[in-house]
């Protein structure tokens, strides 16, 4: 009796486990879906601001041609998914040990830059930096590959601006390394200080 008992448990048991399994695998598989939803929606939104932002500087006759120039050099690295992984890859490492000082210097122009704009012209400054900032998240959010090394990269931009500065200078040395590459682009601007 006992013996028929346990080999009438025994399926019972294997469909339970089997069940279960299911059960996890399958909650595991929507939370990761609806995470990346999420994470697609956000970039959406970001890209909107950015484009905004990037149209309302662009667009503005005040606007220097070269702070122009950047600003579209680096929002080509925003909509290309190789150079933006590769990007993100170089700022989302644990140090900065691999920063150069043509880094370090670029960054320190464009906070200049920047800071000089806003005394003259508060509101294009705002539109600079938003383009940016927005380019920025909606890179780390498209992809994602960019998505993981966002949470490491969260907290290292948030206590270290520099590194913001660093992801921004990169993102136009590599993007004027691209662009010269091209010849099909069609836009003729200013060439990029060497690295």
């Amino acid at each position: 009796m006992i013996a028929n008992l346990e080999f009438s448990v025994s399926p019972l048991v294997t469909l339970s486990s089997l069940a279960t399994s299911i059960y996890l695998w399958s909650s595991r598989v929507i939370a990761k879906h609806r995470r990346r939803t999420s994470e697609l929606e956000a970039t959406e939104r970001l890209l909107r601001q950015h484009h905004k932002a990037l149209e309302r500087f662009l667009e503005d006759p005040k606007a220097p041609s070269d702070m122009k120039w950047e600003l579209i050099v680096f929002s080509e690295q925003v909509s290309d998914r190789e150079a933006a992984l590769e990007l993100i890859r170089q700022v989302c490492q644990p140090d900065l040990s691999k920063t150069t000082r043509a880094d370090l210097k670029a960054a320190e122009d464009f906070e200049e830059a920047v800071e000089r704009l806003r005394k003259t012209d508060p509101d294009l400054a705002e539109a600079f930096t938003d383009a940016i900032a927005s380019g920025v998240a909606a890179m780390l959010f498209r992809w994602s590959e960019g998505a993981t090394m966002f949470i490491s990269f969260v907290a290292k931009a948030i206590s270290d601006h520099k590194r913001e500065a660093a992801f921004f200078s990169r993102a136009v040395r590599l993007g004027s390394k691209r662009t010269e590459d091209r010849s099909d682009n069609g836009f003729s601007g200013p060439k990029p200080l060497p690295a």
